[in-house]
């Protein structure tokens, strides 16, 4: 998949502003969705990747000690095999139900086997679903099932997901998050804003800045406090304070934030009291 070059550009006066004053905030916690944020989204989700300075930046996050947590509607496996961000990151799944660990952070793991026939009764209602609209198909995870309607004509999406949606409400059990072109339904109660709060108290974080592109991103931001940030990556009604267009913004919101620690740790090391500012 070609990856848009990333050129330097600026960020609102208020983002840049709000990045300089959460740099000084430690602990500091990132996290951030993986499609649409760290990765322009794509027709096959085998085939998406990370924007390589978005990776990059990152990179210097973690060399600051910054915990970064990459918290994804993706199962485990399929977050894992796409994101190949480096070690110290940690990998959320499944909004929250699957946890990857690095050493740093210690992690509980959902009670998958409890799920095993709703989500049989769930893959079986949506393929037929995806059998009767052509383009649409079936994403099958440890604890949920999900429509995907991208590949169809976008006149036919609202159809297939209306269509997914009766199929799939009355299963017990089962509880539905509605997404961009997608409808997932889950067998636990698990979301990303419970995953935001789970990594603010494993982290000590005093402040958390976390990046979101989805619908299902809009729990986390409604857990983020006065003195968090949330920012909201491309159109759509959204809690988070702050908006980007895309991708390649998010990824100088990462180098912008590395920036500022950088500056920090050469004023540190040099005992100079007046700090640089962007």
């Amino acid at each position: 998949m070609t990856q848009p070059a990333v050129a330097n550009q600026a960020l609102p006066s208020s983002l840049s502003a709000r990045l300089h004053e959460l740099a000084h905030r430690h602990p500091l916690l990132v996290a951030l969705d993986f499609d649409g944020v760290l990765a322009p989204l794509g027709d096959d989700p085998a085939a998406v990747t990370p924007l390589p300075e978005a990776v990059a930046a990152i990179r210097r996050l973690v060399a600051h000690g910054i915990p970064v947590a990459v918290v994804s509607g993706r199962d485990l496996a399929s977050l894992s095999s796409v994101a190949q961000i480096g070690p110290g990151v940690l990998m959320v799944g499944s909004h929250g139900d699957e946890w990857a660990e690095p050493a740093r952070l210690e992690v509980s793991h959902a009670d998958l086997d409890a799920h095993v026939d709703v989500v049989h009764a769930a893959a079986v209602a949506a393929h037929r679903v995806a059998a009767a609209h052509p383009g649409a198909w079936v994403e099958l995870k440890r604890t949920s099932v999900a429509v995907h309607v991208r590949r169809m004509p976008s006149h036919l999406r609202a159809a297939a997901l209306a269509a997914a949606r009766q199929a799939l409400h009355g299963i017990p059990g089962v509880r539905l998050l509605p997404g961009t072109d997608v409808l997932e339904a889950t067998t636990t109660p698990a979301d990303k804003g419970v995953a935001v709060q789970t990594l603010r108290a494993m982290s000590g974080a005093a402040a958390v800045i976390f990046l979101g592109d989805d619908v299902t991103d809009e729990a986390a931001f409604a857990r983020l406090g006065p003195g968090d940030l949330g920012i909201k990556v491309g159109d759509g009604d959204t809690r988070a304070a702050e908006r980007i267009p895309d991708c390649i913004a998010v990824t100088h919101v990462l180098r912008t934030l590395a920036d500022h620690l950088d500056r920090d740790v050469g004023i540190s090391s040099e005992r100079t009291p007046e700090r640089t500012r962007l």
